[in-house]
């Protein structure tokens, strides 16, 4: 029963095909995520990132923590059969990305394992092997805009680039020591970051340069969403929700809260529809851009750590 389990991962590639995985186990949906089918399972393996390319391809990335490695999952089957690969030059895998069935990128932290801070690596096997390519950075997530612009961020508001499908990187200048934990990217251009204590951080130029737009509260920002140019939203500690209409230059506290403890991810598809999901397993929709909010049943009390919606469905 996939309520029985902590699922931290989402990763949806159309209307109908997504897993969802976390401590033990993945799951596959191919109906929308009305039914879901347990893949693989293995009581020592906590997945931090899914990274679904097509129907038949799917890696999972974290750690064995019997083994205390960490763990590379891959599917090119659609989930039948799963190969496990363990890696042993590096701390931990916290973020995965793949460029096409070769290339992927994977990023990780724990220095004190490490020594080194948290490191950057590339594969050109599908997730077999893996090289180290950056080091001295503690990185929780990686996001790439297309196949050669990407950032990788994390802990102390630090944040580096890549302009060359992470051949190389470089830092930026975030002007923030917070923690980072979400970025939305429009169009390769306009980027905002949030993170703890209210951090909200937003550059105009492709990600060069940043300037800070915190201030207007301190609670930490654990998720972000634009749905458009113009319309984004930001959930977080306490339940609560701030919103921007014009790119993210100023931003407002929505007048709902949530009754939990934290909304820990946020889903805009639409201009309209609004779903974010809780630590106490509730769900929340607006289907008005955030003026008013529903509260729905999921059924569940644990936390939902990921939630995604394609279209307002």
């Amino acid at each position: 029963d996939i309520n029985s389990y902590s699922i931290y991962e989402m990763e949806f590639i159309n209307n109908n095909y997504g897993w969802v995985g976390g401590a033990y186990n993945i799951f596959k949906t191919t109906d929308g995520g009305t039914n879901w089918q347990e893949q693989y399972f293995d009581q020592s393996v906590y997945l931090n990132s899914i990274y679904a390319l097509n129907e038949q391809i799917c890696w999972g990335a974290g750690i064995d923590y019997d083994l205390l490695y960490p763990i590379i999952i891959k599917t090119t089957d659609g989930g039948i059969t799963w190969q496990e690969y363990r890696i042993t030059n590096a701390p931990d895998l916290n973020d995965i990305f793949f460029f096409d069935s070769s290339n992927g990128i994977a990023v990780g932290s724990d220095g004190s394992l490490s020594g080194n801070g948290g490191y950057i690596s590339k594969t050109t096997d599908g997730g077999i092997t893996w090289h180290i390519i950056f080091t001295g950075l503690s990185c929780g997530k990686i996001e790439f805009s297309d196949s050669i612009n990407g950032f990788a961020f994390g802990e102390n508001g630090t944040i580096i680039k890549t302009t060359d499908g992470g051949v190389s990187w470089n830092y930026v200048t975030s002007g923030t020591n917070s923690n980072l934990s979400s970025i939305s990217v429009i169009n390769n251009i306009i980027c905002t970051a949030v993170g703890t204590d209210g951090t909200i951080i937003k550059s105009s130029d492709a990600g060069y340069t940043w300037f800070n737009l915190s201030g207007m509260t301190d609670f930490d920002i654990y998720s972000l969403e634009f749905t458009d140019h113009n319309n984004g939203i930001g959930v977080g500690l306490g339940g609560r929700i701030i919103q921007t209409n014009n790119g993210g230059n100023t931003w407002v506290l929505n007048s709902y809260t949530a009754s939990t403890w934290a909304l820990y991810s946020v889903t805009y598809p639409d201009s309209n529809n609004i779903w974010a999901s809780s630590h106490s397993g509730t769900i929340i929709h607006s289907s008005d851009a955030g003026n008013s909010w529903v509260l729905q049943n999921s059924g569940i009390t644990t936390p939902l750590h990921s939630i995604y919606f394609i279209n307002n469905h």
